[in-house]
């Protein structure tokens, strides 16, 4: 009997042993299908309070980056909160981002927001953080590249009133129009970038037009190609965020 995380069944591991014998997969219950995200950002909501907890502008959005469709995870990252904020039981995004889990995962994505929305403080401060810590800068061109690729898809689609998006602050989904499906890109995976994170980035750049966002996504990958040529990674890299948050 073997136990393994993400086993790809398409690799010739997994296949020598079909030829073995009889194989039999046990997957876990996808306990989420056939629910909306929206359907589980309410039940997170009320996990929450039902641990006494009351989630401030955000949080509700954070733990759903962090667990994903996780119930478990969920479950530990409320008593985390809960011990960690006793006697208080208002939760904001401090506090997630203080004790939650892939604190990696959250610094990197807040470092790829603060560039996408031109916060220039944030993004060069974030930046140094993160080479500090031994992340590739070509890495995080990469990641940069996926959430300004996304930003620019949703301008797009807002300009051309096809999606629509709550009010900074506001709690609720982004909703788009059924004619904008066609339009949304597919990963290798074949699944459709995610509502909320589309929303997102249409919301942190809607200082900038769609044609803006674009410009800076071509910027993004000459800079990339500056990167693997050779160059002084980390003072090109830090350059090249600045001239983006600027533009």
């Amino acid at each position: 009997l073997l136990s393994a995380p993400g086993v790809d069944k398409r690799r010739a591991f997994f296949r020598n042993f079909e030829k073995l014998g009889v194989v039999e997969v046990f997957d876990p219950p996808d306990l989420r299908k056939g629910r909306d995200r929206g359907e589980w950002m309410d039940e997170i909501a009320e996990r929450l309070r039902g641990a006494g907890l009351q989630p401030g502008p955000g949080v509700v959005e954070l733990l759903l980056e962090i667990v994903g469709s996780d119930g478990r995870a969920l479950e530990r990252e409320i008593e985390k909160l809960r011990l960690y904020l006793k006697p208080e039981t208002q939760v904001t995004e401090k506090a997630v981002r203080e004790v939650g889990a892939g604190r990696r995962e959250l610094e990197v994505w807040d470092w790829c927001d603060a560039v996408v929305a031109g916060r220039v403080g944030p993004a060069r401060a974030g930046l140094r953080r993160l080479l500090d810590q031994g992340e590739s800068e070509v890495g995080l061109v990469i990641l940069l590249a996926s959430s300004l690729r996304l930003a620019a898809l949703g301008r797009t689609l807002q300009e051309a009133r096809l999606l629509r998006v709550p009010p900074p602050g506001g709690y609720g989904q982004p909703s788009l129009d059924p004619s904008a499906e066609a339009f949304l890109p597919r990963n290798a995976k074949g699944e459709k970038p995610n509502l909320w994170r589309l929303g997102k980035m249409t919301s942190l750049c809607a200082h900038r037009s769609s044609t803006g966002v674009r410009r800076a996504v071509e910027r993004l990958h000459e800079l990339q190609l500056e990167l693997v040529s050779g160059a002084d990674r980390g003072r090109a890299l830090e350059e090249g965020i600045l001239k983006l948050c600027l533009d």
